[in-house]
This record gives structure tokens, sequence and C-alpha cells, in this order.
């Protein structure tokens, strides 16, 4: 009886251990929840982004600063009202980083490289209403370009 007690609650902990990893997967460093986003490259491979989601001005202004990583195939994809022509940079960003101008189809308009804690300003050279930040090289590596279509949300 005392090993069935002992081997449940090994059980126990174990499936305790393995969910919290889980769990740890889908939150950022700040523990924002993470939405899994899909971007189609060139070739039509499905690209998948493990993304924050900064949906308010809040979120939006602080992006990723002060972040010392950014995991790989991990991202933040910023959310807008309506489609405009929007800046970024890279103040208190301490991690090199590209950023793609999506408009309002989910196509990828623009693709800038941007330097970390720079106050250089990038700004979209059209209306868009999203933009995707990543780890410098990503797009390149996956060969995403604009004209890639973005999937999102993916469940």
């Amino acid at each position: 009886m005392i090993h069935k007690i002992k081997f449940y609650c090994i059980l126990c902990v174990c499936l305790l251990i393995s969910l919290s990893f889980t769990a740890a997967d889908k939150l950022s460093a700040g523990g924002e929840p993470r939405t899994r986003v899909i971007v189609l490259n060139q070739e039509g491979a499905e690209i998948e982004i493990l993304c924050e989601i900064a949906d308010n001005g809040k979120k939006r202004y602080r992006g990723l600063m002060y972040r010392k990583s950014l995991g790989e195939n991990h991202g933040m994809l910023f959310i807008y009202d309506k489609e405009l022509p929007r800046s970024f940079w890279m103040r208190n960003t301490l991690i090199p980083l590209s950023i793609a101008f999506i408009d309002e189809d989910m196509i990828i308009t623009q693709i800038k490289r941007m330097t970390p804690e720079s106050d250089k300003i990038h700004t979209s050279q059209h209306p868009v209403k999203y933009a995707l930040e990543v780890n410098e090289g990503f797009f390149r590596k996956n060969l995403i370009k604009p004209g890639s279509r973005i999937i999102y949300p993916k469940k």
C-alpha cells in the first residue's frame, strides 16, 4: 500500500513539473501570455512564431524594452485599431531586432533591421495595422519577405 502511495506521489510531482514547463513556454519573460502566429514564407512553408501581443498603449510603448534576450521563434505582435503609418525605435531595447510592417490583409509590406539602443525612427512606407518584431536575421533565415502572409491567431 505504501509503495502505491509513493508511486502516485511521484507521478503527481512529475505531472506538475511537466505542466509548469508547458505553461512557462506560453508566457513571456514579463509573464504575458503568448499566441501562436504563422507566417507563410516565399516557398509556402508555415513558420510558427510564439508572440506576445501588444494591443494597447502601455504594451505597445514598452514593447521589448529592457529584455536581455528573445527566444528563438519568439516575437512581439503589435496590433492597432486602424491602418496608419507606424513608427518604432529601439530606445532601451537591448537586443537586435527586425520588424515586419503588416497591412490589414495580413500581408508583410516591409521588413527593416533595427539596431539596439538607437533613437533612429523606423517608419512604415505604407499604412499598416500590425507590426511583428523578432530577432534580427529571423526573417532572412526563414525566407520571409514582403508579400509573405501572416495567419493570426493560430490555435
